[in-house]
This record gives C-alpha cells, sequence and structure tokens, in this order.
C-alpha cells in the first residue's frame, strides 16, 4: 500500500514539474523581448515587429552620429525584455511608439544621451524629453558636441542647411542677415562649403536674407 502511495506521489510531482516548465516555456514565448538594433531610432522585437522610436530623431547612415546613436541604442535595449506603448503604424510598417524597460523609458535615455534629438509629438513623455533635450544642448553631449563646428574653427565659412521637410536647401556666409545665429549640426546633414558654386552644384540655393551680396 505505501508503495502505491509513494507511486502516486512521485506522479504528481512530475505532473507539477511538468506543468511549471510548460508554464515558464508559455511565459518565454509571450515576452516581448528587442532582437535587432536597425539604427539609432529603430529596433526589432522577436515578433519581427519593428518599432520607431516616438518623440526623437537620430542621425541618418553617414551622417555624423549615426554609430554612436546605433551603439547607445543597443546598450540601452538590445536583448531587453520591454512593453511598447504605440500610437500607429508608419508608412514603412513600423509602429510609432514608446519603449519601456522595467527600469527605464529607452526614448527618453536616447535624448538625455545627447545622441538623440527631441522631436515634438504628443506624447505622455514628451514633456520630460523635451526637457531632456534642452539640458544635453545645455551640456553639450553627443551629437551637440560632435557634430556642431562653429565658424571659427572652419576655413570654409559658407553654412549649407539641411533641414527635413524644406523644398530646398539654404545657404548663408558672413554678411547675410541670419548668418551669425544658423547652426550647422552635421547630424542633420548640414554642409559647410568654400565657395557659393561648390554650395549651389551640391543643390544648395542662397538665402533670402543673402540676396545682392556675394561670398568673397
Amino acid at each position: 500500500m505505501k508503495k502505491v502511495f509513494l507511486w502516486i506521489g512521485m506522479a504528481i510531482a512530475m505532473i507539477g514539474i511538468s506543468m511549471t516548465s510548460y508554464q515558464q516555456g508559455k511565459k518565454d514565448v509571450n515576452k516581448i523581448v528587442v532582437a535587432r538594433i536597425i539604427d539609432g531610432d529603430t529596433l526589432e522585437l522577436n515578433s519581427k515587429q519593428q518599432i520607431r522610436l516616438d518623440n526623437m530623431e537620430t542621425a541618418e547612415v553617414n551622417m555624423c552620429g549615426y554609430e554612436e546613436a546605433k551603439e547607445m541604442l543597443e546598450k540601452l535595449a538590445l536583448g531587453k525584455e520591454v512593453r511598447v506603448v504605440g500610437k500607429y503604424v508608419d508608412e514603412y510598417g513600423r509602429l510609432l511608439g514608446l519603449v519601456y524597460t522595467d527600469d527605464y523609458l529607452v526614448n527618453l535615455e536616447m535624448v538625455k544621451s545627447g545622441w538623440a534629438r527631441y522631436d515634438s509629438n504628443k506624447t505622455n513623455a514628451c514633456d520630460d524629453m523635451r526637457q531632456a533635450g534642452a539640458e544635453a544642448r545645455e551640456k553639450k553631449l553627443g551629437v551637440y558636441d560632435l557634430c556642431r563646428v562653429d565658424a571659427e574653427d572652419k576655413e570654409c565659412l559658407i553654412k549649407g542647411n539641411n533641414r527635413e521637410g524644406h523644398d530646398t536647401k539654404i545657404y548663408k556666409f558672413p554678411g547675410c542677415k541670419s548668418y551669425n545665429i544658423t547652426k550647422v549640426d552635421l547630424d542633420l546633414g548640414d554642409r559647410w562649403f568654400c565657395s557659393e558654386e561648390e554650395a549651389i552644384e551640391a543643390g544648395y540655393t542662397k538665402g533670402e536674407d543673402c540676396f545682392g551680396k556675394d561670398y568673397n
């Protein structure tokens, strides 16, 4: 009789172990984990869903700060279990959203590092991210240090501004009214030129506050 109870007890124990293993396995399968970093502001989950981080933007490939931003996102998110608060899917099939680990908001940490710029968009984190972006700029972190060169450090002084959403690229030189307040941010695709001809060949147009003037 004791043997019977012994066998029953062993069987129950084995069932318990099997159920625990099954539940644990099921839990692991359902985890949302960052499987791949595509660039500084885009990652891919183990479900193959790509996430475009909201409220921020990073340098495009071949631009200043691209590799650094990608490395920072790898450090913050790769292999981590995350929670994603999404808004909508963009034209590339990416879900635009906020990505949380148990310890931090990845989007916010990217902006704090200075390798991502704050991008105005209405989210629950936009106020914190705006402040973080201002602090990173003030402290000259990330792109605000590596990718910004002042005119006094350049021999070629023509500033070429390349801003997404603008139909034309604008160049300005000393003597243009807004020259001194025009920033050259290499991570945004801005460039320096040595001559107006060089700027024009690159597709830039003289700024309106420069007309009637020539760069010597």
